[in-house]
């Protein structure tokens, strides 16, 4: 099944917030190395969803 341009970048918000739920669980487990490692990976993604959506605009 293919999904949509949209759905595709739903998915990407939700696995976007499963990381950063992570990353709460990784801080409350006092590991700030692991929770910005983390947060490396967030930063991507958003980075790279950011430049998905503007590119669908056009």
């Amino acid at each position: 099944m293919m999904l949509t341009k949209r759905q595709d970048m739903l998915a990407e918000i939700a696995d976007i917030i499963q990381l950063l739920d992570d990353v709460k669980t990784t801080l409350l487990n006092d590991s700030i190395e692991d929770a910005n490692k983390l947060l490396t990976f967030v930063e991507k993604d958003v980075r790279k969803l950011k430049n998905d959506m503007k590119k669908s605009l056009n």
